[in-house]
């Protein structure tokens, strides 16, 4: 298999830290695969030295659905790996493969526009929720929206500046950044709490102002398994459920690693 058999190449790419960054794929003339904001899609890379063999890995969409000359990825460097540590060596131009497929449920598909939704997030797992706050600006698909995104460093924060600016401009819509080990003299004002803290009833009040509302509130939660299953256990000992197509609920989950 040779370097043509490479069907896409880096549009763009934003480096936000040493382990963080915003990657633009594109398709030259063709368009990328249309998709629903939430789903995902896989990447590729030739083995060195071994054409035979492409290892792929799978990134979640941030971009709209709208836009149909590239898919942005927000990926996350891990130390060590095969394929990460890779990705940081392309620079725009590079080639590299798309999957001329996407995949998963994590939507708003079975999402009414009445439902106050939150979207919880912790490091990379953000980067669905671009995609739904991105296409869905201005349309009404919710009552209100809420994203609480939890990282370890203010500087780990990649979509900030466009999150605080959204907020500011949708009366409905409150972002909720939180940060688990910024330096205490480091000038950050805001939460420095884990977001199963933010889940129990008193903070909760104290934070968004009213109770968390079971017949109206539609939870995605994407990120680090453990918080994860640790967040759908504490709210479901408060009544709710986690959503399947034939049992509809309250609780959508993405598991990132």
């Amino acid at each position: 298999m040779s370097e043509e058999s490479y069907n896409a190449h880096v549009v763009a790419r934003r480096d936000v830290n040493d382990s963080l960054m915003i990657l633009r794929v594109g398709k030259g003339r063709a368009e990328v695969p249309q998709f629903e904001p939430g789903q995902f899609s896989n990447l590729g890379l030739f083995e060195p030295g071994d054409e035979s063999r492409l290892l792929r890995r799978a990134f979640s969409i941030a971009s709209p659905s709208s836009a149909r000359d590239y898919f942005e990825f927000y990926i996350q460097r891990v130390d060590h790996g095969a394929f990460t540590t890779r990705l940081w060596g392309l620079k725009p131009g590079d080639s590299l493969w798309l999957d001329p497929n996407v995949y998963g449920h994590f939507t708003l598909a079975d999402v009414p526009a009445t439902a106050d939704l939150i979207l919880v997030a912790t490091g990379s797992g953000v980067g669905p929720f671009l995609s739904m706050l991105r296409e869905y600006d201005g349309k009404q698909r919710w009552k209100s929206a809420a994203l609480i995104h939890s990282a370890r460093h203010v500087g780990d924060l990649g979509y900030h500046a466009e999150l605080q600016a959204f907020a500011a401009r949708e009366p409905d819509f409150r972002y909720v950044p939180t940060l688990t080990r910024e330096p205490l003299d480091s000038g950050w004002s805001g939460l420095r709490v884990r977001v199963q803290k933010l889940f129990e009833p008193e903070m909760f009040r104290k934070v968004f102002g009213r109770d968390l509302n079971g017949e109206s509130s539609k939870i995605f939660i994407c990120g680090n398994p453990e918080m994860i299953t640790q967040l759908s256990t504490q709210l479901a000992e408060q009544g709710l459920r986690p959503h399947r197509r034939r049992t509809p609920g309250h609780i959508h989950t993405e598991r990132y690693w």
